[in-house]
């Protein structure tokens, strides 16, 4: 409930709640603070699963990983993620995976002189498993 909660906002004709991709549920008359988990059918709770989309910062994802809850899967959806800073996965349970193997490319592209690992896994308890190739150390192309 606590992330239906994150994309609503209260206007003067009730709320209206983000769905992503510039698409949007309005409800009419409602106040934000009077909804809760009993408004809405449905809903289940379990681990979430976050959709990135290309444009999204390295610092709007360590903020999202860090909020993620335990088991959340993040998905870097299609297109070229371009990051400036090191992607910080410090929060236990946390999947950060592409949409696909071919569609989702990864770029770091530090500042001169400012060269980091790009994704830094942190703390007890990780696992990680994965691949990458040549690919994702390399430049955007000018």
């Amino acid at each position: 409930m606590s992330q239906v909660l994150a994309h609503a906002a209260q206007t003067a004709d009730g709320v209206v709640i983000d769905l992503g991709g510039g698409d949007t549920l309005t409800l009419t008359g409602v106040a934000l603070d009077d909804l809760g988990a009993a408004n809405f059918t449905g809903i289940q709770a379990g681990a979430p699963i976050i959709h990135i989309a290309a444009g999204t910062s390295a610092a709007e994802l360590n903020q999202i990983i860090a909020d993620a809850g335990k088991g959340a899967t993040i998905i870097l959806e299609a297109g070229t993620h371009v990051f400036t800073e090191a992607i910080r996965i410090d929060n236990d349970g946390v999947t950060l995976r592409g949409v696909s193997e071919t569609d989702t490319t990864i770029v770091f592209d530090f500042p001169a002189g400012t060269g980091s690992n790009g994704i830094e896994v942190m703390g007890g308890g990780k696992t990680f498993v994965g691949s990458a190739t040549t690919d994702i150390a390399r430049a955007p192309p000018a």
